[in-house]
């Protein structure tokens, strides 16, 4: 499948999620997105399937929590494995290693044939670069450096998605915006290097995604950025709001904001 395929599937199944999450009065929980439940009809549209485990939350309710529950290794997250509780949040981690799996082409446990053992395709995708997980069937061609970068934002959105921690897992909404945006109008953005060795000093490789979850659009024609760390050297760059470079000089200094 070409790369542009994958991602309007990942785009088509995080709205069909997304719209779950929100179009009811009592959001609806898939709990097992995965490949595996993904069908195409005649036109080869993509369709979320499986809803024979699908919970929804009473109204006023954040979560519930499920007793005898049934999982999906390698694409259940953490916290339902552990202790069965259900949020929005778990349906955004399966969906993150959904994306691990059309960048790589593994399936979300899968065998290591170099070390030969099975292994989570999230933890191989957490010691490897951009260079060594994608799927050989993925050509860059004549795009180059394009997709690349357009390969390596879907990453880092698929890492922001499987964070261990729920609360710093994006919504549904806020993945399906970004997809949307990295597949429409990817923009390659000259940085001064200062900001960038900073950054890349001061983060892991989700952090750009972080900044976008807070608000602020980092990788296409918006730029926040505390007025002090550094002055916008393109016409593409340029403050948003007074919220968000708050937000965005909160994050940058670890100040925690309500």
């Amino acid at each position: 499948m070409a790369w542009e395929s994958r991602l309007r599937v990942a785009r088509d199944i995080a709205h069909a999620v997304a719209f779950l999450h929100t179009g009811f009065s009592r959001p609806v929980i898939h709990t097992d997105i995965m490949p595996e439940n993904i069908l195409f009809d005649q036109h080869d549209i993509p369709k979320l399937s499986a809803f024979g485990n699908a919970i929804s939350i009473p109204e006023g309710e954040t979560h519930v929590h499920k007793h005898q529950t049934i999982v999906t290794f390698g694409y259940s997250a953490p916290e339902y494995v552990t202790t069965g509780r259900v949020t929005e949040k778990i349906d955004v981690y399966s969906f993150g290693v959904l994306l691990l799996c059309l960048l790589t082409g593994e399936v979300g446990v899968f065998r290591d044939e170099k070390a030969n053992v099975c292994v989570m395709l999230v933890d191989y995708v957490l010691k490897c670069g951009i260079d060594e997980i994608v799927n050989p069937r993925i050509s860059t061609g004549e795009r180059g450096a394009s997709m690349q970068q357009q390969l390596q934002a879907v990453l880092d959105l698929a890492l922001i998605c499987v964070d261990e921690d729920p609360e710093r897992r994006p919504t549904m909404v806020h993945v399906t915006k970004e997809l949307r945006r990295i597949e429409s109008n990817y923009a390659i953005l000259e940085y001064p290097k200062d900001i960038m060795q900073f950054i890349n000093l001061r983060f892991q490789s989700a952090s750009f995604l972080r900044l976008v979850w807070l608000g602020v659009e980092v990788a296409e024609m918006k730029c926040v950025a505390p007025s002090d760390f550094w002055m916008p050297s393109s016409p593409k760059l340029r403050l948003v709001s007074q919220r968000s470079r708050a937000l965005a000089a909160a994050f940058l200094t670890g100040v925690q904001m309500v």
